[in-house]
């Protein structure tokens, strides 16, 4: 017998996947940060390897929240994405009392919800990929 989530909360997926995506996030922006401190890459391009670093972060945990989630709440996975940006606009404002500037943050949250939707998009691809391959059979 199979067990079934359908009355499960959605909280445990999205943080999951936000906390990977987090994780990732993290990991990204650290290998770039050496890259720029070795010369590899310009310290003008910081602003754009950090938007990436976010939007891959973004991206993995709605791709990985889609994934953990019922059918019937599939829309729910696009807020893992928002929760990686949120978590790291507070440790950046509060923690590291780094000043937030309204542009930058607009489109940093733009991003973050763009790539949210890309990877909801792909994980819910994923899940009905998988769940028909055994008909191509």
């Amino acid at each position: 017998m199979r067990k079934t989530n359908e009355g499960a909360s959605p909280v445990r997926p999205v943080l999951f996947g936000a906390a990977a995506g987090l994780l990732a996030t993290l990991v990204l922006m650290l290998v770039c940060a050496v890259l720029v401190h070795q010369g590899t890459l310009g310290e003008e391009l910081i602003p754009t390897i950090s938007l990436a670093c976010l939007a891959v972060g973004c991206m993995l945990a709605s791709f990985l929240a889609a994934r953990r989630l019922p059918d019937g709440r599939l829309a729910i996975a696009v807020a893992g994405g928002p929760v990686v940006f949120l978590i790291l606009l507070a440790v950046c404002a509060l923690a590291l009392s780094q000043p937030v500037r309204f542009g930058r943050t607009a489109v940093s949250l733009l991003c973050a919800v763009a790539a949210s939707v890309l990877g909801t998009v792909a994980g819910i691809y994923m899940r009905t990929k998988n769940k028909h391959s055994h008909l191509k059979k």
